[in-house]
């Protein structure tokens, strides 16, 4: 839901600003013949917008760094220095795994058991990390 959620702003905010395909897949997912979830309107936009794909690739992994950086940094977890030491260390290996060909869609699959602890945890406390 907060991949839709996340589509659907930016997909409105391309359709206003009249980027190709953007109106075109947004009556799409108005009578729900597609999701919208947030990559798929990226990707939309950004090629719309001119953006090759190396380009594309490269800012939505600096884009999914920075998320985590900021909400470690929300959480307390580090400080903005060391936000900015982690993004220049992990510069290498972002351009490393981006010269990594994509898996097909049958290879792609998630496993996460860390995390999923760590949410199962969470769920008995009284407050809440983030809104989604």
């Amino acid at each position: 839901m907060g991949s839709r959620r996340m589509g659907a702003a930016l997909l409105g905010v391309h359709t206003r600003l009249e980027t190709p395909n953007a109106a075109s897949y947004h009556s799409h997912v108005l009578a729900q013949r597609a999701p919208g979830h947030v990559a798929v309107v990226q990707g939309l936009a950004w090629r719309g917008i001119g953006l090759d794909e190396d380009i594309a690739v490269g800012m939505s992994a600096h884009c999914f760094c920075i998320g985590m950086i900021g909400a470690a940094l929300r959480l307390g977890i580090i400080g903005h220095l060391d936000g900015q030491r982690l993004l220049a260390k992990l510069r290498d290996l972002i351009v490393e795994l981006l010269a990594t060909p994509v898996p097909g869609p049958h290879e792609i699959s998630t496993f996460t058991p860390a995390c999923d602890i760590a949410f199962m945890r969470h769920e008995v406390q009284p407050g809440r990390l983030f809104a989604n």
